[in-house]
């Protein structure tokens, strides 16, 4: 109930200071104004078409760039992870490439791939991908039990 109070406050005071032109609507909005447009977008759709056609899309690069991240990390932390070698080769150019911010990456994806589909996806893929090798690389190196337990289970090296 506390969480539901604070939003009512929050949301409140927001409208409050919009109508008594405290805040400058033009930049922050009012709950009225963005009840009415994001009310129009569902019945009407945006300037870009319907609302629904524009979830879809974003719901298919965000699961596109998320499969194709857990993909390359789980399997590419496979040879890091059986060859010390390997891991000390690649390891200062992974972890470089993970300190690239996001942002610049995402401008070069947009030169590179254009303003569709695969820009988007290409982002999301980076975003996943270093999470997931990092965590699976250090789970595989660090729990020699684990791994043990894996294997009485029927576990193979490539799992």
């Amino acid at each position: 109930m506390l969480r539901v109070a604070l939003a009512v406050v929050l949301i409140g005071t927001w409208e409050v200071l919009a109508q008594l032109e405290i805040i400058d609507v033009f930049f922050s909005g009012s709950r009225r104004g963005s009840s009415a447009s994001s009310g129009k977008w569902v019945t009407r759709g945006t300037a870009q078409g319907p609302l629904w056609e524009q979830i879809a899309t974003t719901l298919e690069e965000t699961i596109l760039g998320f499969a194709i991240g857990v993909v390359l990390g789980v399997h590419l932390r496979g040879p890091a992870w059986r060859n010390r070698t390997v891991a000390d080769i690649f390891g200062p150019y992974i972890k470089g490439a993970n300190a690239m911010p996001r942002v610049v990456l995402g401008s070069l994806f947009i030169i590179w791939f254009g303003l569709g589909l695969w820009s988007k996806v290409a982002l999301a893929v980076v975003l996943v991908f270093f999470v997931v090798f990092f965590n699976a690389f250090q789970g595989s190196r660090g729990r020699p039990h684990l791994l043990a337990n894996a294997r009485i289970l029927g576990a193979s090296r490539a799992e």
